[in-house]
């Protein structure tokens, strides 16, 4: 579904004006344009978007669109990994309500991540499901340790990142080759994040035989 949808987005692009939509937010790549039109005031709004719950595919989108494919992927994917520590630093602040409620399969779970947390959050970054912010405030509320949390989740926002602003880029250049090569991207980024699943079941099997 998610891969259909893609693919809809992109051959949509030349059956609707989707330059005249984007070129309607207030951001600019000109240099002497005010800084909150520029680069800093997009990477500030689209931290503060992904914050509250905007998914950061439509932010790399959006960013390639405006700034170009390169300077697009760094500006999305700084403001996810920017984003993902203010939410867990936040999160923080829940530990003690959320402690009660981790327990059983739950508990065996929280553990697993936290002795695993690296692997199986760029596992779970690959994946193109799942709620961003949920994940950062489970992480913090569940006290996943942060270095290892932030840096797989920075990893793991880069295929993403780069397939979203490769086709906001595509549009922008309204071409047919740049929005095929970022369905291509996006095919590679699914299937190392079947490999990466794969690996992770079979860590949490021979976990789960060990404590037995």
């Amino acid at each position: 579904m998610v891969l259909a949808g893609f693919a809809l987005l992109g051959f949509s692009a030349f059956l609707f004006d989707f330059e005249a939509l984007l070129k309607s937010l207030p951001f600019t790549p000109d240099p002497d344009a005010p800084w909150y039109n520029g680069i800093l005031g997009f990477g500030l709004f689209s931290t503060l978007a992904i914050c509250i719950s905007c998914p950061r595919q439509v932010v790399s989108l959006v960013a390639g669109f405006f700034f170009g494919l390169w300077s697009g992927f760094l500006i999305a994917l700084f403001a996810a990994t920017f984003s993902c520590v203010i939410t867990y630093a936040l999160s923080i602040l829940m530990r003690d309500h959320v402690s009660g409620f981790v327990s059983g399969k739950i508990s065996i779970a929280v553990d697993f991540w936290a002795h695993n947390t690296f692997l199986a959050t760029l596992v779970w970054r690959f994946i193109p499901a799942g709620s961003n912010l949920l994940t950062n405030l489970a992480a913090g509320a569940l006290s996943i340790p942060m270095v290892r949390f932030v840096t797989g989740s920075a990893i793991g926002y880069i295929p993403h990142t780069l397939v979203f602003a490769s086709l906001g880029s595509g549009l922008q250049l309204r071409s047919g080759a740049q929005i095929a090569v970022s369905i291509g991207l996006f095919l590679v980024a699914a299937g190392i994040g079947a490999v990466l699943v794969r690996r992770y079941q079979k860590q949490m099997r021979a976990d789960n035989v060990n404590r037995a």
